[in-house]
């Protein structure tokens, strides 16, 4: 009886930083792991050697980028791996191995091939799959709210340069304190009132000051301005972009109601329809992150169809150079859109980008220590081996 052999596959093209990450990956992952480790690669394509793993090298087609070469040799990693007796994960050269159990991983292996959920739904992911212009448009309205957030700090800090000089605070403190104690402050607020609400009458008298209703601001006895009213923040932001602000999920929304800093489209779906006849619905399923996958010898038909899909998408110039498209057209050809993913500490994504990441004894949070986890493998975004990065260096000292 042949014994059960787990391998593990990635897959490289292109210049030294790609090469670099790999090898920093695979270092990580013997760390914590016996089981082999493969490396599919186009060596004509490289700038430096792979360490640490046996290499397979595959001549890619020579008109495809490195970028596309990459997806090539990944989407037909089964036919450069042939496991009969056991399982094999791809991993992107971006994931470090975190935990001390990854091999865990194979024994979540279910049907015929396994994936972990993204970091985001398939609505969200669309304006990065495909050449629609949803992406510069949600970059201007986010750059148009910050604009717009910067002049009104400086209006802000305007404010309080004047007020600070002018004798306003002491006045801000002296209308305070009226209105708290408004019944022994009676006389003076209810003269106060008065004028202000007649028409008649241009100037309010509060004890020494007076607000001028026509110029909108207060005066001292000697009839120097010292305080005006700030225009409120949320009422200023909607003036200069039109966007409302959503207390309850703190965002800024247009009028459709979608979050202006997060993009968001439908055309990735269109675009699905339109090469397979497949609607995907809801529009926010959750989708499959490519950046790990466990697969075996009944994933053939699976990762044929995926990369059969992926190079027509290649020629097509409504499509961007991704995969994660055309795996989620084929987990719906393949009726797997329901199927139980692999948990996420195996594919636990770090997007350097988005708010909220700490880390520390308790593991990693990325909800600002809301949850915290403890994954067995980390994708990080965008980041990855940045040396300025506290994350990136908490990860070397520990993983690496």
């Amino acid at each position: 009886m042949v014994k059960a052999e787990n391998v593990y596959v990635f897959v490289v093209c292109g210049d030294r930083q790609y090469t670099d990450s790999l090898n920093l990956a695979i270092q990580s992952l013997r760390k914590k792991s016996r089981n082999r480790i493969m490396v599919i690669t186009d060596s004509r394509r490289n700038q430096d050697m792979i360490s640490g793993a046996e290499v397979m090298d595959v001549e890619t087609p020579s008109e495809l980028n490195h970028h596309q070469a990459s997806v090539f040799l990944k989407t037909s990693v089964n036919r450069y791996v042939r496991n009969d007796h056991g399982l094999c994960c791809y991993l992107d050269s971006d994931i470090i191995t975190s935990g001390d159990l990854p091999d865990d991983v194979f024994s979540h292996y279910r049907g015929i091939i396994g994936f972990a959920e993204d970091h985001l739904s398939l609505d969200l992911f669309s304006p990065y799959a495909v050449q629609c212009n949803c992406l510069n448009e949600s970059r201007s309205k986010e750059s148009l709210l910050h604009q717009a957030q910067n002049g009104y700090a400086e209006i802000q800090n305007s404010w309080h340069r004047f007020t600070d000089q002018s004798g306003g605070r002491d006045l801000q403190a002296i209308i305070a304190e009226t209105r708290r104690l408004w019944m022994k402050n009676a006389a003076y607020l209810g003269l106060y009132m008065l004028k202000l609400n007649l028409p008649m009458f241009r100037k309010a008298p509060l004890k020494a000051y007076y607000f001028d209703k026509k110029e909108n601001a207060w005066y001292d006895p000697e009839g120097r301005k010292i305080l005006y009213p700030l225009i409120p923040y949320y009422e200023y932001i909607h003036q200069k972009t039109g966007f409302s602000y959503d207390k309850k999920g703190c965002f800024w929304f247009d009028g459709s109601r979608q979050d202006v800093c997060i993009p968001c489209c439908h055309h990735l779906h269109q675009q699905i329809e339109k090469e397979s006849g497949i609607k995907i619905r809801p529009a926010d399923w959750q989708h499959w992150n490519g950046g790990m996958f466990v697969f075996s010898k009944d994933s053939d038909d699976f990762l044929d169809s995926w990369h059969d899909s992926t190079m027509r998408i290649f020629k097509d110039p409504a499509w961007r150079t991704r995969d994660q498209g055309t795996l989620a057209m084929t987990a719906w050809k393949f009726g797997l859109q329901k199927t139980r993913l692999i948990p996420s500490v195996f594919n636990y994504i770090v997007d350097s980008g988005k708010a909220g990441l700490v880390w520390g004894e308790r593991g990693v949070s990325r909800d600002h220590g809301k949850t915290w986890d403890r994954p067995q493998m980390m994708h990080i975004y965008h980041r990855f081996g940045d040396e300025s990065w506290d994350f990136w260096q908490f990860i070397k000292q520990n993983y690496l």
